[in-house]
């Protein structure tokens, strides 16, 4: 399995793990949650490349988004994590912070939760006058085994979807252990509330 890191001989699951624990039962963002935030991100891409959902223009002010961030296993049976995004975005002073909490991991499908994960990742990074994200999402995740270290890079950009702001795009980066290494992908996306 590509993602299962060992910290001192004992296995740990992060993002990408295939593996099933229980977790302790405190992170609430459910399955269902999970899976209608996939849906919506899926839509929102679909409206990108068909030209249905422009870049905004000359955006100002700033704008609170909520959203997930979702990170894509390697093989197609581990198991994806993801976690709820809050972002503020400060147009005028082409900011972006924020959280990505409650992490953990679903079953492929996105059906099932197998296991709540501890710990959250900073969001912190810049937008441009072209409405383009580019951020640094890092911090450290854990179960009851060990923690791993994630080190992630978002690159997207702000939509205006009939006056509404929409941040969508892609993740990349890597998470670390005492022990290496492993690359991560995967998606984010927040709309304006």
């Amino acid at each position: 399995m590509s993602y299962k890191l060992s910290i001192t001989a004992t296995a740990v699951c992060f993002a990408l793990a295939g593996c099933m624990g229980s977790g302790d039962g405190s992170n609430s963002f459910s399955a269902a949650e999970v899976s209608q935030n996939q849906a919506t991100y899926d839509s929102l891409a679909t409206r990108v490349a068909d030209g249905d959902l422009l870049v905004a223009q000359d955006p100002t002010g700033t704008a609170n988004l909520t959203g997930q961030l979702k990170l894509d296993p390697a093989k197609t049976s581990d198991n994806p994590a993801a976690g709820r995004l809050a972002m503020d975005v400060d147009f005028d002073n082409r900011k972006v912070t924020g959280k990505v909490t409650e992490f953990a991991a679903y079953t492929p499908d996105l059906s099932e939760k197998v296991m709540d994960l501890k710990g959250s990742l900073t969001v912190d990074g810049t937008i441009d006058s072209s409405s383009a994200i580019a951020a640094n999402v890092t911090g450290t995740v854990s179960d009851d085994e060990g923690s791993v270290t994630a080190n992630l890079q978002m690159a997207g950009s702000v939509y205006d979807d009939n006056g509404k702001y929409v941040a969508l795009g892609d993740v990349t980066g890597t998470e670390v252990t005492p022990n290496g290494s492993e690359q991560v992908t995967g998606t984010f996306h927040a709309e304006q509330q």
